[in-house]
Formats: structure tokens, sequence, C-alpha cells
């Protein structure tokens, strides 16, 4: 079956490339250069950056802005020892051989021309007197063979906040990952700190930074509201799934909700999360970005066969977990899915996840976690399920910092739980085949809609107890409820 399996990954490699552009190089097993970056936030309204850098080893050829939009906004650029050197047209400032010893180099960044410009959380945007950015937005990077280390010390000024590894007031990157890195917050901004078990035993730290819009939340009740769903979260994982992670709420003027959220794992854990600033912060328990969102710090970064896998994992979970924490129905899980699974037949019939629309790769993936879910409990005498082959994943590194194929991914699950239940799906829906009959799953389970649109249950099915195991975790784990605490 696995080699099954992997003839038939072998078919849509041609993804592999994709992803490794979009998540970034891997970690550096060794660094060969070093440059510092001292940072000056021009005042609290950020609108300007001083940035001066020393870079102390040799062999470093110039220095690039990767980000073509952001060109024009780098002002002043000089590299000590070659006065007067003047950009290419693509962004890069060449000296005439790589150096030989030490360099120095300096330039201001004109932060409210580009944001103005831009206007966009893609590039930089600003909200009152705080600007969210992009590293490779603003960080004009050194041209050098191999690695480069790159440590960013924030001065007196306005603030500064990015999910950057961390050490006092220094962060780290290596400067391959920085086109491909989430995030940073300049200006004046809210900071907090919310801190929770994590999965790996210790605790987590999330940093939430709050943009410098109004809100109808206030920012204590905007805590309490990504720490509870942090917890509702990590009660799935048995503890959150990463260490660390930089929250960043960014307000949507004159909207409600929460219109759009991310997730990136290159060069630390960014969640960036547009909140409608005219919620209340009880109205977004009912929403389920942020969930969604924090669902995917649990599982590597999987693109080899699109993207189905991560975002039918987190289309799939998020339901259970707002179940679980008692801020929704059971039944309301159940209307969801028989409303909206639909939508991703073809993708696990004819055309095959690989080859799935925006639909299929967030229904058809969720079909596939059903699928799976209810075929290892069956296996299992109930016993096990989908999360046991999830935990098992992240206890072995596999959260969203992470790249791995579809195949260990597969793997590693089935391992877990035992079997080949995951890898024989893939097998049979990646590149097409039959059709689901969604119809008698839902008739097995004993799940119905009735003709008002409300849902029935059928406690003598074949499935039922495999069914309310799916929501409430089977014998060895019962439904845990989060207390909302924001007012």
């Amino acid at each position: 079956m696995a080699h099954d399996l992997k003839e038939a990954l072998q078919r849509v490699a041609g993804c592999a490339a994709l992803a490794v552009l979009l998540a970034g190089p891997a970690p550096a097993r060794a660094m060969a250069a070093d440059c510092r970056y001292s940072l000056t936030v021009e005042g609290e309204d950020a609108k300007a950056l001083d940035v001066a850098i020393h870079c102390d080893r040799a062999g470093i050829a110039g220095f690039q802005m990767t980000e073509e939009e952001a060109i024009p906004w780098v002002k002043q650029f000089t590299i000590e020892g070659a006065p007067g050197l003047a950009p290419s047209d693509d962004g890069s400032w060449k000296l005439p051989q790589p150096t030989s010893g030490p360099l120095d180099a300096h330039y201001r960044f004109d932060l409210q021309g580009y944001a103005e410009a831009s206007n966009s959380y893609n590039g930089a945007k600003r909200v009152g007197a705080s600007v969210v950015a992009g590293l490779a937005d603003w960080m004009v990077t050194p041209l050098a063979d191999g690695v480069v280390s790159i440590t960013l010390t924030a001065k007196p000024g306005g603030g500064f906040a990015s999910a950057m590894p961390r050490n006092g007031d220094s962060y780290s990157i290596d400067s391959r990952a920085l086109p491909y890195a989430g995030n940073s917050v300049l200006g004046r901004f809210d900071r907090r700190m919310v801190r929770l078990p994590a999965a790996s035993g210790g605790m987590a730290e999330l940093e939430l930074v709050t943009l410098d819009g109004p809100m109808r939340a206030t920012q204590e009740a905007l805590a309490h509201w990504v720490e509870d769903t942090a917890r509702a979260v990590a009660d799935y994982w048995d503890g959150f799934p990463v260490d660390r992670a930089s929250i960043i709420l960014l307000p949507a003027e004159g909207q409600h909700g929460l219109p759009f959220g991310r997730v990136i794992g290159v060069g630390g854990v960014s969640v960036l999360i547009l909140v409608g600033a005219e919620s209340t912060a009880r109205e977004l328990y009912d929403e389920w970005v942020l969930v969604h969102e924090f669902t995917h710090l649990g599982s590597p970064y999987i693109r080899d066969t699109g993207a189905w896998l991560n975002e039918g994992l987190a289309t799939y979970i998020e339901p259970i977990v707002r179940a679980r924490a008692g801020w929704r129905s059971v039944a309301s899980v159940w209307q969801e899915w028989l409303e909206n699974m639909p939508r991703g037949t073809n993708a696990m019939g004819p055309v095959g996840l690989a080859e799935a629309n925006r639909g299929g790769i967030y229904w058809g993936g969720a079909v596939f976690m059903l699928l799976a879910d209810s075929e290892i409990r069956q296996a299992s005498g109930n016993r096990l399920g989908l999360e046991d082959c999830l935990k098992a994943v992240l206890r072995q590194g596999g959260d969203v910092r992470q790249r791995w194929t579809t195949a260990a991914m597969l793997q590693a699950c089935d391992a877990a739980v035992g079997g080949s239940i995951t890898e024989t799906l893939a097998h049979d829906h990646l590149n097409g085949g039959t059709p689901v009959d969604l119809a008698a799953l839902w008739r097995r389970l004993g799940v119905a809609r009735a003709a008002d649109g409300s849902i029935t249950v059928d406690d003598a099915a074949p499935l039922a107890a495999v069914r309310r195991a799916i929501i409430d975790g089977g014998p060895t784990k019962r439904m845990k409820a989060i207390p909302i605490t924001a007012p």
C-alpha cells in the first residue's frame, strides 16, 4: 500500500517545488555570515525607519530589497567605503567585488509612504499610529554566498513586534527566509502576553499585538477571547501546539466578525487576524476563523499534493473544538457538515484531492478527515480517533514550522493508530476515483436533516457510537467546557 501511495504522489510531484517556495528554506546547519541590524522606529507613529547594518564577515557582494513594490521607499542607502553606489533596476546595491572584511551600511525607509501606497496587510497597512508590514517589505538583505543570519535590535522610539525568535531585545532569522516570513508591527500598539500549557510539556507564550485602531471590544476582553480560544484548541491537542507565537489583531473599520485570518510558520509563528471593529468580544466566540487558524499550528505545512490536507484538517477540526468547548451545539456541527460536505464530493470522486478547486480543498479535505476518523474509531473499538494520529505527528515535531510530504504525514498518522487507513483513503481519492456515498455514510452514522432543516439522530444506527465519539472524543476523552470569560 505504501508503494502504491508513493506512485500516486509521484504524479503530482510538480507541486513539491511550490511547497518549498512558499514555506521558505529549511533551518540552516551553520551560519556563513552574521549581520546585525539596529532599527530605530522614528516616532510613536512609525512614519519612517532608520536602519544601520553591521556585517562581521567577508564575502558579501552587496544588498537587495526583495519586495519590488518597496524599492522606491528605500532612501539614502549607503555602504561604507563605496560612496555614490547606485541601486540596480532589480533593487540591489552591488559592490564591485565581495568584501574581504566587515561591512557597514545604512538606509532610511519611508514607512508612511509605503503604507499609503500599499494599504494592504500583504504589504504594509497603517492603522492609527501603528503599521503592519512583512519583514521583507522594509528589510534590505545582504547578497552573500551561503546563509546569512540577521539579528535585529530595536532602539528606543516607536514599538516593534515580530514573531522572530527572540533573545532579550534582539530577534534573529535566516535571511533566506525573509521573503516568506510573517508580519512585523511598528509604531504604537497594545502588547500583552498570554500563557498556557503547551503540547511539548512546557508553557506556550502567545504575544498578542493589537494595532492602534478604534474597536468596540476592549483590549482586555480581546485578550480573554484569544486566551479562551487558545485553551479550547489546546484541549484538542493536549496542550497548545506551539511554544511561542505572535498573534496580530488588525482592526477592520466598520466591519463585524472576523473577515480574514492566516498563519505563517516561517521566521517564527505568526497569526494575523482581521477583527471587525464593530464586534463585541463576546460575539467573536461565535466566529470560526481564529479556531481554524490556531488549528493549523498543530500540523506540518504540506503542499506536495495541494492544500487539501492542511485545510481539510482545519475545516474538520474547528467545529469539533468549539462544540467541545461548549460554544456551539453538537447538532449545529452535523448540520454544517450535512449542508457543506457535498461540496467536497467531486474532490473525493472524479476530480481527486490533488486537483481540487477551493471548495474541494476545504470540504473534500474535510470529507477525507470524517472518513478517516470514522474508520479509525471503528477499527479501534472507539478507543482511538483522528486526533490520536494528529497528536502523534505533533509529538514528532510536525507543527506548522515544519515542511512534510503527504506520504510522511499519512504514514506517521497510520503508525500511531495502526493499519493503513489514511494511506488507503489517499490512494483511492488523491487522483480521482469512485465518489463517496455521503448519504449512505449519514445513514450508518445515524444523522439526518429533517424537512425544517433541523438535525435528527438515530441511536440505533450501526455507527451511532462513532458519531457521538467524533464530537465528544469517545470513552477516554469527554467534552470539556471552556467558560467564556470575555464580557
